[in-house]
């Protein structure tokens, strides 16, 4: 078969290519014996001219370099294209074109345009824009091009199935841009044809092979544990073993083989042919028990026409030791810690060595300047056994004992201590070993907690958090608002929140780039509104009161965009705030105006009015809407709004000053309860202070708490908190953090509401109860959320805080990561009990209720690991002596909220 290379490259076009930086032109490096043709991309309608493959895959490379610096409304870049005879373009084709993004302006993307007959019915489709504007295409990913980089793009298309293939390489950088592809309609031919587009811009041609070759076929090793599926790189030869491969395509036109090297021998693990986009391809048992324990090179190859022509290598552990020392237990008159070792292999693993390593700790409780716990733990001493070493095959127990030191034997009294042992397993082969470290704590007797009904503090609130700049959104999606709705704000079906904090927005800033930072005002101009605007905060909100909300914050980061100094709705840099003095009536009349339109139209009369947050803070930057206020200005603006409010017959509260830390209340920095509470004008008009618990300690709320003592007539709110890390967490350790701190605020601080940040968050960061996907078709919760429930769904608006008092022993382990707090519910004869537990092993702590009751019914109710804050068994425990005890045993790193009703 002979070779047709073009000549030259004629200067008509069919699809419009970008501004030009190179004409040079390579021919097609071509296999032997198959030749393939290159075609002129044609501005008019033409036929095309090639050389015959009978070839219905091909896969070409070409090579790009783009201008120095983007030149004037460049509208893209092709950079790879296949067609085939007689069409008016390429059937596909790769390219870098730009895509409208409304306030942001043109955005880059990279692109797959298809031929309208391979396009029809396929969703994901769409028009085309930019370079591509008349023709179909399927985004592959928002990204900007690096100009003076030179860029290679291999394209592969197999018309039979309708697959393509396609990555993107940066060969400046060496930076996989993209690899991946789509599925489109199949449609045979015979005969593909590598395309040269001509115009300004000109790429090479590289390769033009005929078959079809991907870029990497990604894979992974799963393996059964429980119902789940989990990937590893470590096998049990006894698990359920699958290979899930990762591909784009419904269909792939080679095969899937997986390979492993062991002791010179190449073993077919699995193999597959023309597996889908999510195929799990078993891996046979009987080829694993066969496998030493021990590490092998494995690779998952693609091949076609009996070529490989994509692989990815790995290494793989075969083999697993898992020791569990089980029953670990100290007895206040024995002399050693005893316990039975269980270690269990998945097979032959040769000459297993297993050591015990045990610390003995004694724990002490200090308090600081302001009597804080604080836990204190010293080393007494530590401990080596060795317990054997032989070959294993299946399980093996044994039992063991630790002696106990001097220091641990020697003591007496209300003294407790603990044990950490950790059981080291060692063999002489890579295997992969599971070995958890294991706790025991031992004191002289059970902490014991005594809620006394008879001492009452503050009555709560409620329990919130704020719709500021999710609800815009979530709000609007409607396959998940109402099942979102329900989560936050049902006591019944969700966590039952009773406050809610509704943001009225600023206006939408370009300069924020993040949409979740920056939102709709309602003003158009002074004194006229657009009441249509905001409709999915509008829409949560009203969901909210559906559900039985009552208590509802109107507060507002930053003034309107028109009041501004600067015209923005975040500040520049400097002290003083972005809101002009000679503007204050107006924004307060902007307030005014919203809480009399949401009571006239919706019923919603709302709580508290909050014109300013964190004012500490400098807001500088375009992060988010924002503005910074010193602490004259503060008072002078609450006065204005107060004066409007009054004026305006609105008995809506004033709650200031939002303040960004608990130390704010009384510090020399900004004594915000003195100078706002004390002002002789605006105090009268202050009932509530609001503060956020971010970065405060103990001692910050107990000083905080000190202070407020002087004006007994003002509710302290926590309006705002979230652990401020980044890295989305869904687990315990931030469900447990969040507990801890509301425990703090409440039972240290004083607070009458506690509300957390963004109910509803996308971010990877840890600001969300719940979490949303980037299209709002899918959320998930936290563990976080359902402890926060533990709170919000049972101590209701009305409940009263009862004083609690422990007579447990000197013993930090359960002061400092067992807490309980209690509250009088509105309802009669009915307390609520909130227990915290942080330990890793379960606590046991004895409730004692002073009572003239005959009986009482506890109903648990847990978030932990295994629980979603679900109802545990009721129990009825008799009064004897005028008291209720009843010992309950708390799950390892949980929250338990008990319902306690006597019985008369």
């Amino acid at each position: 078969m002979s070779l047709h290379f073009l000549s030259e490259i004629r200067r008509e076009r069919m699809w419009p290519m970008g501004p030009r930086h190179s004409q040079s032109r390579r021919p097609a490096r071509l296999p032997t014996p198959v030749a393939v043709a290159l075609l002129a991309l044609l501005l008019a309608p033409s036929a095309w001219g090639a050389a015959s493959t009978e070839q219905a895959a091909l896969t070409v490379t070409a090579r790009i370099t783009l201008p120095p610096s983007p030149v004037a409304s460049p509208s893209g870049f092709y950079l790879a294209a296949i067609g085939v005879p007689q069409a008016q373009g390429p059937a596909v084709a790769v390219a870098w074109s730009k895509v409208p993004a409304g306030w942001f302006g043109d955005l880059w993307s990279l692109q797959l345009a298809i031929a309208p007959h391979l396009a029809e019915g396929l969703a994901f489709a769409r028009e085309g824009t930019g370079l591509l504007t008349g023709v179909r295409s399927i985004e592959l990913r928002n990204v900007d091009p690096a100009w003076g980089h030179t860029y290679e793009t291999r394209l592969a298309y197999d018309s039979e199935h309708g697959t393509v293939a396609v990555t993107v390489t940066d060969i400046t950088t060496g930076e996989q841009v993209y690899a991946g592809g789509a599925d489109v309609r199949p449609h045979p031919v015979a005969q593909l044809l590598a395309l040269a587009p001509d115009g300004r811009t000109a790429y090479d041609i590289i390769e033009a092979r005929p078959l079809f070759a991907p870029g990497p076929v990604r894979w992974r090793l799963l393996q059964r544990s429980g119902n789940a599926l989990l990937a590893t790189e470590n096998v049990n030869r006894r698990a359920e073993t699958v290979v899930r491969l990762q591909v784009p395509w419904k269909s792939m036109p080679g095969t899937f083989q997986l390979t492993a090297v062991v002791e010179g021998r190449r073993i077919v693990l699995a193999s597959a042919h023309g597996p889908g986009a999510a195929l799990d391809i078993p891996v046979a048992p009987e080829l694993l028990r066969e496998l030493p324990a021990g590490r092998y090179p494995v690779e998952g190859a693609y091949i076609v026409d009996g070529e490989v022509v994509s692989h990815m290598a790995q290494e793989m552990t075969v083999g697993r030791v898992e020791t569990r020392l089980t029953g670990l237990a100290v007895h206040r008159d024995g002399k050693a810690v005893a316990g039975m070792l269980e270690v269990e292999t998945d097979g032959p693993v040769p000459q297993v060595a297993v050591d015990l390593e045990a610390t003995f700790l004694l724990h002490l409780m200090q308090r600081d300047h302001v009597g804080v716990p604080q836990a204190s733990r010293i080393r007494l001493a530590d401990s080596a056994l060795p317990v054997f070493s032989q070959s294993l095959d299946g399980s093996h127990r044994v039992p063991v004992q630790i002696p106990l030191p001097a220091d641990v034997t020697s003591r007496s009294g209300h003294t407790e201590y603990a044990v950490d042992v950790r059981v080291v397993a060692q063999t002489p082969v890579p295997v992969h070993i599971v070995s958890e470290p294991v706790s025991a704590t031992f004191a002289w007797q059970t902490p014991v907690f005594t809620v006394d009904p008879a001492v009452t503090y503050q009555v709560i609130d409620g329990f919130g958090a704020s719709g500021a700049w999710w609800a815009q959104y979530v709000g609007l999606a409607e396959g998940i608002r109402e099942d979102i709705a329900d989560l936050l704000f049902s006591p019944t079906h969700g966590i039952g929140l009773s406050q809610y904090r509704y943001h009225a927005g600023a206006g939408i800033q370009p300069e924020i780039r993040d949409p979740w930072r920056t939102a709709e005002t309602f003003e158009v101009d002074r004194g006229v509104y657009d009441w249509s605007r905001d409709p999915g905060g509008r829409w949560m909100l009203l969901a909210a009161k559906e559900r039985g909300v009552e208590d509802f914050t109107l507060f507002s980061l930053s003034p309107p965009q028109r009041l501004s100094a600067n015209g923005k709705t975040f500040a520049d840099e400097g002290a003083t705030s972005n809101l002009k003095p000679e503007n204050y009536a107006e924004y307060a009349q902007y307030l005014a105006d919203i809480i009399k339109h949401f009571d006239e139209e919706y019923g919603v009369r709302f709580s508290a009015v909050s014109p300013l947050n964190e004012p500490e803070w400098d807001w500088s930057g375009g992060g988010q809407e924002g503005s910074q206020y010193s602490l004259d200005e503060i008072i002078a603006l609450g006065k204005v709004l107060a004066e409007t409010l009054e004026r305006e017959g609105l008995d809506t509260p004033l709650l200031l000053p939002e303040a960004g830390d608990w130390a704010f209340v009384y510090g020399s920095d900004r004594n915000y309860a003195d100078a706002l509470l004390g002002d002789p004008d605006l105090g009268p008009h202050l009932s509530l202070l609001a503060v956020h618990s971010y970065w405060s300690t103990d001692a910050h709320r107990m000083a905080a708490a000190q202070k407020m003592k002087e004006y007994p007539h003002v509710r302290l709110w926590m309006t705002e908190w979230c652990e401020m890390r980044t890295g989305r967490d869904l687990g315990m350790d931030q469900a447990l953090n969040l507990a801890r701190t509301i425990h703090a605020d409440l039972t240290l601080a004083g607070v009458s509401s506690w509300q957390f940040w963004l109910a509803v968050s996308r971010h990877d960061y840890r600001d969300g109860l719940l979490y949303v996907t980037p299209d709002y078709t899918a959320y998930e919760t936290s563990k976080a959320f359902w402890a926060m429930g533990n709170f919000s769904r049972f101590i209701r608006p009305g409940a009263r805080r009862v004083a609690v008092q422990t007579s447990a022993p000197a013993s930090v382990a359960y002061q400092s990561s067992t807490v309980v707090s209690a509250f009088l519910a509105p309802e009669p004869d009915q307390l609520i009990v909130v227990a915290i537990n942080e330990l890793t092993t379960p606590a046991p702590i004895e409730l004692v209720i002073p009572t003239d009751a005959a009986a009482a019914t506890l109903t648990p109710h847990i978030t932990s690991a295994a629980h979603d804050l679900e109802p545990g068994e009721a129990r009825t425990v008799l009064a004897e002596g005028g008291r209720i005890r009843a010992t309950v045993q708390l799950h390892p790193q949980s929250v338990t909220t008990f319902v306690i009703t006597l019985e008369r």
